[in-house]
C-alpha cells in the first residue's frame, strides 16, 4: 500500500515522508483523487511496512530510517537501536509518572484503611501505605519497583 512519496535526487531519497495531499499540492494535482494520482517526476512512492513492536528494553527506541529500494521497490524501513540521551530522559520521566500514578491509586484505595473504626490491622496497613510512598526512593525507581504487598487484614 503506497502511502508516502519522497523527493529523489541522483537515486538518493533527500526528503521523506512527503505525504500524498501535500505531494498533489506541492505539484498542482490538487483536482486528482486516490489511484489516478501519477508519481511526478523526481520522486518516488514509498511502500508502507509495518513497523516491529517497540522493543521491551526501555534503553531501546524503535526508529523509523531513510527508506530502501528493495527489489525495485523503495520501501520504508525500521529498526531498533540504542535511545539517546533525551529520548532515555523523556521515557524516565512518562514511566516515573506511571509509578506514581498507579502507587497513589493505592494509597486512595487503602485510606480507608486508617480511619480508627476501621476493622484491619492497622500497624499492617501503615506499613503498607509507607511502603508505598517510599517507592520512588527505590534503586532502579521507576523501571524497577519492588511492590509491597497488601496486608490481608
Amino acid at each position: 500500500m503506497i502511502c508516502y512519496y519522497a523527493k529523489l535526487e541522483n537515486d538518493q531519497i533527500v526528503e521523506f515522508p512527503i505525504y500524498q495531499g501535500d505531494l498533489k499540492n506541492l505539484v498542482g494535482f490538487d483536482d486528482l483523487s486516490g489511484e489516478e494520482f501519477p508519481t511526478p517526476e523526481g520522486y518516488v512512492a514509498v511502500e508502507d511496512t509495518i513497523p516491529p513492536p517497540h522493543p521491551s528494553d526501555y534503553r531501546k527506541s524503535l526508529k523509523e530510517k531513510t527508506p530502501e529500494l528493495i527489489n525495485g521497490v523503495w520501501t520504508r524501513i525500521w529498526a531498533i537501536e540504542d535511545a539517546t540521551e533525551q529520548e532515555l530522559q523523556i521515557k524516565t520521566q512518562r514511566k516515573s509518572e506511571q509509578v506514581r500514578k498507579q502507587r497513589d491509586q493505592l494509597l486512595s484505595e487503602s485510606d480507608w484503611t486508617q480511619l480508627p473504626d476501621s476493622p484491619v490491622d492497622s500497624t499492617a496497613w501503615a506499613t503498607y501505605r509507607q511502603q508505598l510512598r517510599d517507592i520512588p526512593q527505590q534503586q532502579g525507581f521507576p523501571w524497577e519497583v519492588q511492590w509491597p504487598v497488601e496486608p490481608t487484614s
